[in-house]
């Protein structure tokens, strides 16, 4: 069986401020005097009920409560929600989340939502796990999550998100992705490039490839590559640097909204702009790569 205790300490000694949640079902509850110790959450799946003894051992532990309810129907299980997250705060657990399952009818979206209102109206202190589990709904793995999760974390609904897929990497490469989009957390650096069209000075791809080759390693810095001066500045008006086509093979660079140096050869441009970068205080030298191990 899986070794929870080997587990959390590898995940404390990779990520110090990362959290192993364990997931239980309601028929496995008698298993948590294995499962606490080693457990930052307890992910309650199957939810139906209070659970006294479950919360009085959340208590003593000091464990943080997700819990998702049971059943298909956004509109009793919101309410389940709501009476199983006051239920346990009032039995003292000082941490409680709730989520629904992303089956739950009609779909995510207006499913959480409701699940938002009734929280706010109930005025409890618990948080909102955005959950998606794209298989079990046959959604797309890369489609599904962005258009249910992203939708939702643009309005202001959510304090977290989790993707379950069958690979856990690309689960966390999913989440970041639509944080990102998203513009709740940005961890890298963020290009935002116009779709083409005939008025495009350069061959956007091979420049956009370019331009993250050089500079992808700039966490929360947004560069804009834009071909053409025509919509370009309106798209891309929330940037910090651009990279915009001025002429054909000229490039004008911009810092935020301003055109700052004009007519730069093509040739020159992406390295113009890494000293732009730099003039701005947002350069950082890349990190060496570590040289391949030795093969015996």
């Amino acid at each position: 069986g899986l070794d929870l205790a080997a587990l959390h300490s590898l995940l404390k000694a990779q990520a110090p401020d990362a959290l192993l949640s364990v997931q239980v079902g309601t028929g496995l509850l008698p298993d948590l005097e294995k499962i606490l110790p080693h457990a930052d959450r307890v992910h309650w799946t199957g939810a139906d009920t209070a659970d006294e003894d479950l919360f009085r051992k959340l208590v003593n532990r000091k464990t943080a409560l997700l819990i998702e309810p049971a059943g298909p129907d956004a509109d009793a299980a919101s309410a389940a929600a709501i009476r199983l997250a006051d239920a346990a705060i009032r039995a003292g657990v000082q941490d409680v989340s709730v989520t629904l399952s992303p089956t739950c009818l009609p779909s995510p979206l207006p499913a959480i939502r409701l699940l938002a209102l009734r929280l706010d109206r109930a005025g409890l202190d618990a948080g909102i796990v955005l959950l998606d589990r794209p298989h079990d709904r046959n959604a797309d793995p890369r489609l599904g999550p962005g258009s249910s999760l992203g939708g939702l974390l643009c309005e202001g609904t959510g304090d977290s998100i989790q993707i379950e897929l069958p690979d856990p990497v690309e689960s966390h490469r999913r989440s970041f992705d639509i944080l990102q989009a998203a513009r709740v957390r940005i961890t890298r650096t963020d290009f935002i490039s116009c779709p083409s069209c005939g008025r495009t000075l350069f061959d956007l791809e091979e420049t956009t490839a370019r331009i993250k080759a050089r500079t992808s390693h700039l966490k929360g810095v947004k560069i804009a590559i834009m071909g053409c001066i025509v919509n370009g500045p309106g798209e891309m008006a929330d940037a910090d640097f651009g990279y915009v086509g001025g002429a054909p093979g000229k490039i004008n660079l911009y810092v935020g909204k301003q055109p700052v140096k004009f007519n730069i050869p093509e040739a020159e441009a992406v390295d113009r702009l890494v000293d732009l970068i730099a003039e701005h205080g947002k350069w950082v030298d890349p990190e060496p790569e570590e040289p391949p191990a030795a093969v015996a």
